[in-house]
Formats: C-alpha cells, structure tokens, sequence
C-alpha cells in the first residue's frame, strides 16, 4: 500500500504527519508516488487510500475448526429444545 509511509499496515493520520512534515522536500519519507518529491500528489493518494489496512495481518488468526462449529450448532439446537 503506497500510502502507509510508517509500515504498521494501515493508513492513517501517522502517515499525513509524515507527509505533512517532508512536505516540499526530496525526502523519501513523505514521497508516496516515489517521483522524487513530496507534494500534492501525494496528498491526493494518501486521502484516497485513508482507512485501508492490509487483511494479509488477519491471516495469523486461527479459523475454529469444522467440529468447533458443529459442537456449537449441537449446543444451541439442545439449548432452544430446553425452552420449548
């Protein structure tokens, strides 16, 4: 994601700090297009990007298993035959 300028896999206000303060210069810091400098441009892709992270994080987050979820359909099923 070209607009993440710290790397924590989200775009957000720590990136327009970023940008805002390499704002006019050279500095690759701030330089979202990679053309060689920081200017409104950049602005522009960072405000079309505000807000997206990146899933591929989420993949570290085990699924329950296929009997987990059979166990837990049992349950409820006997539960609401309770209140019957």
């Amino acid at each position: 994601m070209l607009a993440d300028l710290n790397g924590d896999n989200v775009v957000d206000e720590i990136d327009f700090d970023l940008w805002e303060l390499n704002y006019g210069t050279t500095n690759s810091d701030g330089d979202v297009n990679l053309n060689g400098l920081v200017d409104g441009q950049d602005f522009l892709i960072w405000q079309q990007q505000f807000g997206d992270f990146i899933l591929s994080d989420l993949s570290a987050i085990p699924e329950p298993s296929s009997l987990a979820i059979y166990l837990a359909a049992v349950g409820l099923w006997l539960g609401s035959r309770r209140l019957n």
